[in-house]
């Protein structure tokens, strides 16, 4: 398994957490199932639920030209937008 670090972007707070997975799509998965939104200000069970259902019907992260094993998502939620920049992590 390889470690992945997590940096999102939400409201004016920047939040990062990190995950173990088999690959991108997995760590991403998982990271959203792990957010604890007691720490995420404005984000509350609901908004965790949306951003756990883009993920099966929209999540795509896309690799960021020029570097390797980094990659950005970002969705749109009714809380407001969220900006994800996940980097695999050499542990």
């Amino acid at each position: 398994m390889d470690l992945y670090t997590f940096i999102m972007a939400f409201r004016g707070g920047t939040y990062i957490s990190q995950v173990s997975a088999d690959n991108v799509n997995s760590a991403c998965f998982e990271w959203a199932k792990q957010l604890t939104v007691n720490d995420i200000k404005y984000f509350g069970p609901a908004a965790k639920r949306e951003l756990i259902n883009s993920w099966d019907e929209e999540f795509s992260p896309v690799p960021i030209t020029g570097v390797i094993n980094v990659w950005c998502y970002c969705v749109g939620l009714r809380v407001g937008f969220i900006m994800v920049n996940i980097i695999k992590t050499s542990v």
